[in-house]
């Protein structure tokens, strides 16, 4: 089975030949990982990378999302995006600071400040061809393969990109609602309609799936009551799903990647109707990445695994680790684990996927889906090369059992 046949099977829960692999991981990881200079590894040799360790899948951001200058920056340089958010380049990442897009930072919330800067605020162009180099690139390189990757693009949802205007973290977006909700629905809406763009275009480049990243909860649980949700942030989701959906097909896979303890909202996603009806226009078809300490992996297959794909869920806490026979031993339980649960769910089911194309079919093949296994997160800095790589070896040897 080609790559991009078997992630897009596990995606849709269709029959497959054995687990699909990604990975995530930092530029300062791959710089490590790739030596090549100040700025990292270029596109191309990423690409290159992953077929030499046999993965299945490549991830491409969308620059306008995620621009990304750590490499290139000191400690404490800042510097403003193409979206008007100021960056701080601060620890591992590319932080938010003010002023803000629609605010000075001055105080949490002010309304009358983030209301008339929202009046003449206007967005990039998300369609620009210049966002699009680093996906040329990987389909060239998968042009010349006889088993092309998997290509997901990865953009931003509604909720994530509304509050960066505004703050340096989302309570400020749910106060604003609180004091002024027309003006923050309007928001969130004109963001949602944005990412559409943004994920249209990226579709139109020839990516195989769009991941969608967008936090909506804590460890504990949701960042605001499932009421509020429901309210202001799921009607922007599902525009956006029902936007990626009506470009892309039906069985275009969406994956939404969300942190934290989602429990509360897992049925809303499956089934996209906040009634409870399955809507095929509205609903997510995987979810990224199952966070250990907020999620357990098997409560949520359980719960979600006949109609949602899991993405990731092996904890990455593991390559902080060094590259001896306990982090190996450690490492193969973990996999065992992990594939033992969607193997043993999908048993339990019957081994029976519907298909609009055909019968129902009960083989082997199916104890494979509804699964692609990668890091939980981005692969941090600190990770040792030789442990992950490890990791994807193990997963190879194991995967054929």
């Amino acid at each position: 089975m080609k790559k991009i046949e078997r992630v897009h099977n596990a995606l849709i829960r269709g029959p497959v030949d054995k687990f699909p692999v990604f990975i995530s991981a930092t530029p300062q990881f791959m710089k490590k990982a790739l030596p090549s200079g100040k700025l990292g590894p270029n596109p191309s040799q990423i690409w290159n990378y992953c077929s030499e360790l046999n993965l299945d899948i490549i991830q491409a951001g969308h620059p306008v999302f995620y621009p990304v200058k750590i490499l290139e920056l000191k400690q404490g340089d800042t510097y403003l995006d193409k979206m008007g958010r100021n960056h701080i380049i601060k620890g591992y990442y590319d932080n938010f600071t003010a002023p803000f897009a629609l605010q000075s930072g001055e105080k949490l919330v002010d309304i009358e400040e983030i209301e008339s800067s929202w009046n003449e605020y206007k967005f990039p162009d998300p369609e620009d061809p210049s966002w699009f180099e680093a996906l040329k690139q990987i389909k060239r390189e998968n042009e010349k393969s006889q088993d092309p990757l998997s290509i997901w693009g990865v953009i931003n949802g509604p909720l994530e990109p509304t509050w960066q205007l505004m703050s340096d973290g989302w309570p400020a977006f749910f106060i604003l609602y609180r004091r002024a909700p027309e003006l923050a629905r309007e928001i969130i809406n004109k963001v949602a309609d944005f990412c559409i763009k943004a994920g249209q275009a990226m579709i139109e480049h020839g990516v195989h799936a769009i991941r969608i990243g967008d936090d909506y909860a804590l460890n504990e649980g949701l960042m605001t009551s499932t009421k509020v949700w429901k309210e202001l942030v799921y009607p922007a989701h599902q525009t956006l799903i029902k936007g990626l959906k009506e470009k892309g097909g039906k069985d275009f896979p969406v994956i939404l990647h969300s942190d934290g303890n989602i429990m509360d909202i897992l049925e809303l996603l499956a089934t996209g109707d906040i009634n409870g009806e399955s809507n095929e226009e509205i609903h997510i078809d995987g979810l990224n990445p199952i966070q250990p300490d907020a999620l357990e992996f098997e409560e949520v297959v359980n719960k979600i695994g006949d109609r949602l794909s899991m993405t990731g869920a092996f904890d990455l806490r593991y390559f902080l680790d060094p590259p001896n026979k306990d982090t190996r031993q450690q490492m193969e339980t973990e996999i065992r684990r992990l594939f033992s649960i969607m193997r043993n769910f999908n048993g339990q089911q019957g081994n029976q996927i519907r298909s609009e194309k055909g019968p129902e079919r009960s083989d082997r093949s199916l104890l494979n889906t509804g699964f692609c296994i990668g890091p939980t997160h981005q692969i941090q800095p600190r990770s040792y090369v030789d442990t992950f790589e490890m990791w994807i070896e193990l997963i190879h040897q194991m995967k054929k059992h």
